[in-house]
C-alpha cells in the first residue's frame, strides 16, 4: 500500500497509511508516557526533600521551642542542645537563634541580636551578640512572619511547609536545606524572633518508573488493533484512539495511586522515625518536647500529615489508629492525620478520573490534526517549508508562554519558599467566588473595565468618525496639515503623552485647573480618592490616544467609496442623514467594525494609563491593572496568571460573538 493512503470519494481530510497512524500515535504516547514518568520521579524526590526538610524542621522547633522556655535569653538547655544536634547530625551546618529585637516608639525594632549559634560544630559562646552578616536571611525571615502574624487573617491560616523551608543546590549532588521555626511570646499571638536550622546533605535520588512507558506501548498495539479493523476514514482512526485510550484513561488513578501510595507510606514512616529521633535527642536535653507546651498549637506538621504527641503509652501500631511510628525509649508517638490515613487507604483516586479522561480526549483531539498535516506535509512540502519559520517563531513566542500562563494557573506560588504548589481550580474559585476579608474583588473590577472599554471605545469612535467625515469634505483647505497634527497624538509614546496629562491635571493650581477657573469652575481635587477625579483624567488621557487611529480608519474607508452613489442619492432627493445612514454607515460597516473590536480589546487590557495617570487610585483599577499588582507587588504568581486566563477567555466570548452577530468578517455588498 503506498505510504499515503488514497481519498476516498467524498472524503475532504485523508489520513497517512496505517504504518505512519501507528507510528505517530506511538510517539506522543511515548512523549506523554515520559511527562508523566517523569512527573512521578519529581513527586517521589519531593517527597525525599520534604523528608530531609521535616527533619530540619524539627531541629528549628526544638531550639525555638527552647528560646520560648527561656523567654528569649540565651540558656543552659539551647547549649546542651546544640552540642548533642552537631554530635548527632553531622549533615547540620549551622543552628541559629535569632531575636528580632523591640519595637520603639516609632515601630522600629531595635536591638536585634543572635541568642545562640552554631557554626560548623562550634558553638557560640557568651552572651547573646550581634547580629552576623551570615544571619541577615534570618532575621529577615523574622520579619516577614511578623508581619504575617500582624494580620488576624493571616494568623488563622496554618503556616504551609513552603513558608518555613527553602531548597537550593549549593553543588553537584549537594543539596541545601534551610528551615525556620518561629519563637513566640508567652501570648501566643506575636512572634519575638526565629530559629533556623541549615543542613546540607546529599541531593535525594528516585527511580524513573516504567509502567507509564509500558501503558504507552500498550495504547500504541491496541490503536494498531482496532485501527486495522475500522474504517480508514477519520471517524474510524479517532474511534480506534478513543477505544485504546478509555481504558488507560480508566486504569491510570489506579496506577498513579498505587504509585503515590507507596512512596508517600515509606517516606511518611521515614519521617516519623526522624520526628521521633529528634524527639530523643530534645528528651537527653532536659524537660521540654518538640510540641508547642500550648494547647492547640501547630498541633500538626507543616505538611499536615503528622502528629507528634507527649501521651505515648507502649502501644503498637495496631492498637492506635493512624499511629505511623513509636518507639520504646522515646516518651512521644507519631500519628497520621485521619484525611491522610484514608486517602492511602483509598486503592482508586476518583479525583483524578476527570483529569485523566480530559487529557485523554485531548490527546486523541492532536491527533487526527497532526495526521492531517504530515499528510499535507508530504503532499506539498515547499508550502510548508515556507511558514516553517513563522510557525516556529508563533509557538516560541506566543504559544508556549500562553500554554506556561495556563499551567501556572493552577498553582499557588509560596514566595518565603520559592515553591509552587497544584491547588487545580482552587484560584478560579477564589477570583469568582472572593471571601468577604479578600482585598480583590473581581466582579467590580470587571464592571469598571467594561464602563471604561465601552466609554473609551464610544469617544474613539464618534471623535474619530467625526474628524474623518471633515477631513473628507472636497472643500477643506489644509487637509493633509489637519491630517498630519490630528495623527500626532497617536504618535507619541503613549507613557510620554499619559505622564503629560497626568502633570496637565496635578494640584488645585495646575493647567486644567486653571483653564476651568477661567469659566468660573472651582479647582478640582483630580487623582484623589473618589472615582470619577481619578476615571474622567484616565478617561480623557485614553481619548487623546485613540481617536486617531479610528479617524485613520474611517477616513481611508470613507476614500473608498465611490462618489457616484452620493450623487445618485442627491438626485434621489435624499438628505444629508439619509445619505450617511443608507450609504456611508453601510459601506464603513466592513473597516470600522473589525477596528471597533480591534479598539475594545487593546482598551480592556490598556494598562499604562490606568498605571501612570490614575495609579489606580479610587477605585479606578482595571482587570489587568489588578492582575500586575497581584504579579508583583503581592507575589501571586497563579492567581495573576488565573486572572490572564479569565481576561483572555472573555475577549474571546467578546470577540466570537461579535463577530456572529455583526458578521464583521463579511463585506457591506454581498
Amino acid at each position: 500500500m503506498s505510504p499515503v493512503a488514497t481519498a476516498r470519494k467524498g472524503e475532504d481530510h485523508p489520513l497517512p497509511g496505517p504504518i505512519t497512524r501507528m507510528l505517530v500515535v506511538g510517539v506522543l504516547s511515548l512523549m506523554v508516557a515520559g511527562a508523566g514518568a517523569w512527573s512521578i520521579q519529581r513527586m517521589s524526590r519531593g517527597l525525599l526533600e520534604d523528608r530531609a526538610l521535616l527533619q530540619a524542621l524539627g531541629v528549628a522547633r526544638g531550639a525555638a521551642r527552647l528560646a520560648e522556655s527561656s523567654r528569649g535569653t540565651r540558656s543552659p538547655a539551647i547549649v546542651a542542645y546544640g552540642v548533642a544536634l552537631a554530635e548527632a547530625h553531622p549533615e547540620l551546618h549551622r543552628l541559629v537563634v535569632v531575636d528580632a529585637g523591640r519595637p520603639d516608639a516609632f515601630g522600629v525594632r531595635r536591638k536585634a541580636s543572635t541568642i545562640y549559634a552554631l557554626d560548623g560544630g562550634a558553638a557560640s559562646g557568651g552572651a547573646p551578640g550581634a547580629i552576623a552578616d551570615m544571619d541577615r536571611p534570618v532575621l529577615d525571615r523574622t520579619n516577614h512572619l511578623q508581619a504575617r502574624f500582624a494580620s488576624d487573617a493571616e494568623r488563622a491560616r496554618p503556616l504551609r511547609l513552603a513558608e518555613l523551608t527553602e531548597v537550593s543546590d549549593v553543588e553537584p549532588g549537594v543539596l541545601r536545606l534551610a528551615a525556620y521555626a518561629p519563637v513566640r511570646a508567652q501570648d501566643g499571638q506575636s512572634l519575638i524572633g526565629l530559629a533556623a536550622a541549615l543542613l546540607r546533605v546529599p541531593a535525594p535520588t528516585a527511580p524513573l518508573p516504567l509502567w507509564p512507558f509500558l501503558a504507552a506501548l500498550l495504547v500504541t498495539a491496541l490503536f494498531a488493533f482496532l485501527d486495522h479493523h475500522l474504517s480508514v476514514r477519520p471517524r474510524g482512526t479517532l474511534n480506534s484512539l478513543l477505544g485504546a485510550l478509555v481504558p488507560l484513561a480508566i486504569a491510570a488513578p489506579f496506577l498513579s495511586a498505587t504509585t503515590v501510595r507507596v512512596a508517600v507510606q515509606a517516606q511518611i514512616e521515614a519521617r516519623g522515625q526522624d520526628l521521633l529521633a529528634v524527639q530523643k535527642a530534645a528528651d537527653a536535653g532536659g524537660e521540654w518536647a518538640l510540641v508547642s507546651p500550648i494547647p492547640g498549637r501547630e498541633v500538626w506538621s507543616p505538611d499536615g500529615a503528622l502528629r507528634l504527641t507527649r501521651d505515648h503509652l507502649g502501644l503498637g501500631p495496631d492498637a492506635l489508629p493512624g499511629n505511623v511510628a513509636a518507639l520504646a525509649d522515646v516518651r512521644a508517638t507519631v500519628e497520621l492525620h485521619p484525611q491522610v490515613a484514608d486517602a492511602l487507604v483509598a486503592p482508586y483516586d476518583w479525583d483524578a478520573l476527570p483529569w485523566s479522561f480530559g487529557l485523554s480526549l485531548l490527546f486523541a483531539a492532536l491527533v487526527l490534526p497532526i495526521l492531517r498535516l504530515l499528510y499535507n506535509v508530504r503532499r506539498d512540502p515547499g508550502v510548508y517549508a515556507y511558514v516553517t519559520p513563522a510557525v516556529v517563531g508563533l509557538v516560541v513566542l506566543v504559544v508556549a508562554p500562553f500554554t506556561m500562563g495556563i499551567g501556572l494557573a493552577f498553582y499557588h506560588y509560596h514566595l518565603e519558599g520559592n515553591a509552587y504548589e497544584f491547588i487545580g481550580f482552587g484560584n478560579f474559585v477564589e477570583i469568582v467566588a472572593p471571601s468577604d476579608t479578600a482585598d480583590i474583588h473581581f466582579w467590580r473590577t470587571l464592571g469598571v473595565t467594561v464602563f471604561w472599554t465601552v466609554a473609551n471605545v464610544f469617544l474613539h469612535v464618534a471623535i474619530g468618525l467625526g474628524l474623518a467625515l471633515l477631513l473628507n469634505r472636497p472643500g477643506l483647505a489644509g487637509r493633509r496639515i489637519y491630517r498630519v497634527l490630528l495623527v500626532l497624538p497617536w504618535a507619541v509614546p503613549s507613557y510620554i503623552t499619559a505622564l503629560l496629562w497626568r502633570s496637565l491635571f496635578l494640584g488645585e493650581d495646575g493647567p486644567i485647573n486653571s483653564l476651568l477657573g477661567t469659566i468660573g469652575i472651582p479647582p478640582v481635587g483630580w487623582l484623589g480618592d473618589h472615582f470619577w477625579t481619578n476615571f474622567i483624567p484616565n478617561l480623557v488621557t485614553n481619548t487623546w490616544l485613540g481617536f486617531p487611529f479610528m479617524m485613520v480608519v474611517s477616513l481611508g474607508a470613507l476614500q473608498s467609496i465611490p462618489g457616484d452613489l452620493y450623487e445618485a442619492a442627491s438626485l434621489d432627493g435624499a438628505s444629508a442623514w439619509q445619505r450617511f445612514r443608507s450609504i456611508t454607515l453601510p459601506l464603513l460597516k466592513p473597516a470600522l467594525l473589525p477596528a471597533i473590536i480591534l479598539g475594545t480589546i487593546w482598551t480592556f487590557n490598556l494598562f499604562n494609563v490606568i498605571y501612570l495617570v490614575s495609579m489606580g487610585a479610587g477605585n479606578t483599577e482595571i482587570l489587568i491593572t489588578e492582575a500586575y499588582r497581584t504579579f508583583h507587588e503581592q507575589h501571586r504568581h497563579g492567581y495573576a496568571a488565573a486572572y490572564s486566563v479569565l481576561i483572555f477567555f472573555i475577549l474571546l466570548a467578546y470577540t466570537w460573538v461579535t463577530t456572529r452577530v455583526t458578521k464583521a468578517s463579511e463585506g457591506a455588498i454581498s
